[in-house]
């Protein structure tokens, strides 16, 4: 809770909760929660709201989002993947030098199946449809490509999976990214910043 939401950030009765919160609480659900036990879910969405002040409605209304997102990924492909996994990694720092800069980020899941192959999973609560779906896929792609360099350059692997799912609309948007995509893209970004 702590980690979702500070002391100071402010909520005004009667208005939504700001994305970005729900977002954060969604993630700290996620970085808690053992795939293997999908009963857990209740306790941990409670856990993640009980710190937070807010009218009785508006918190059940909270929860029920929460809750709906978050079990509409438990019944996904996207979950059943992380649950047949050989190895999950959650909220993983890293630092990509850059040219003469470096990218830094989070990722909110790193994955390896029983074959070895590696996938970036990145969690949205955008809530967006149909073709809003298909391009605000299209603009989180890019920071994922980030991502992608990164791992495939810490892990020392040809390819990975780039993987954004959706929990409002609950869908998957997924590409290959290979050593070769990550030097191009890296190239056309860089190219892109130097000729502004």
């Amino acid at each position: 809770p702590a980690e979702a939401m500070g002391s100071r950030d402010l909520w005004i009765p009667g208005e939504p909760l700001p994305a970005n919160r729900v977002g954060s609480l969604a993630h700290v659900i996620l970085s808690r929660w053992d795939f293997q036990k999908a009963g857990d879910l209740p306790a941990l969405v409670n856990r993640a709201l009980e710190d937070i002040v807010l009218p009785a409605g508006e918190k059940a209304a909270l929860r029920s989002r929460l809750t709906g997102m978050l079990e509409g990924f438990a019944q996904s492909p996207c979950a059943a993947g992380l649950r047949q996994a050989a190895s999950v990694l959650r909220e993983i720092p890293f630092l990509l030098p850059w040219r003469e800069t470096c990218v830094e980020g989070t990722i909110d899941c790193l994955y390896q199946n029983a074959a070895g192959a590696w996938t970036i999973l990145d969690y949205k609560t955008d809530r967006v449809d149909g073709e809003a779906l298909k391009s605000r896929a299209e603009e989180h792609m890019e920071q994922l490509k980030f991502y992608g360099a990164a791992c495939l350059k810490i892990l020392n692997i040809p390819e990975i999976r780039l993987e954004l799912y959706f929990l409002s609309a609950h869908k998957t948007h997924e590409q290959q990214f290979t050593a070769q995509n990550a030097e191009e893209f890296l190239q056309n970004r860089w190219q892109a910043l130097i000729s502004r």
